[in-house]
């Protein structure tokens, strides 16, 4: 038997979003600029991790030349599983070689969509680089879709971009 799902307000607000979201990040270069000013909002990242949605090309290669403010890239991790190794210097864990980072689950509509894992940088106190993934809802994980946006901000760099 068939079930059918009551329409909700939500799901239009969910359009209305999605909308949104397509005029002021439809293109990488829009996407671009907003990564040079600001961290993205949780509703922009899963638009970006979304293989339907993303305007943005997916990096195969990992990154050697020095980090800038801004960059951001979006891997698959099924084709570049260590894009953590980028070149950069990162805080350590204490009595030890691997990198400390933070681990958060980014909510909307307090549901968890979203893993985040951010480093901070040992050269400049305020470099960070913050790694999305979309975290799966009840149905099982599509491996072939698994990806990352990584996204590196210099925080005092972009707020003195931001108050020009």
């Amino acid at each position: 038997m068939c079930e059918t799902r009551p329409i909700h307000q939500s799901d239009f607000s969910e359009k209305k979003k999605l909308i949104a979201l397509e005029q002021s990040l439809g293109t990488a270069v829009a996407v671009h600029k907003v990564a040079a000013h600001r961290w993205f909002k949780t509703i922009e990242i899963e638009y970006l991790l979304n293989p339907e949605t993303t305007p943005l090309i997916i990096t195969r290669n990992i990154i050697s030349a020095p980090l800038r403010s801004g960059t951001l890239l979006l891997y698959d991790r099924n084709i570049t599983r260590r894009y953590k190794s980028d070149g950069g210097s990162w805080i350590k864990k204490r009595k030890t070689n691997k990198v400390r980072e933070d681990h958060v689950k980014l909510r909307i509509d307090g549901k968890d969509r979203i893993s985040g894992f951010y480093a901070h940088s040992e050269d400049t106190p305020t470099l960070h680089r913050r790694s999305y993934r979309a975290l799966s809802s009840q149905e099982p994980i599509d491996d072939s879709q698994c990806f990352i946006l990584v996204h590196y901000l210099d925080t005092t760099m972009a707020s003195a971009e931001k108050s020009k």
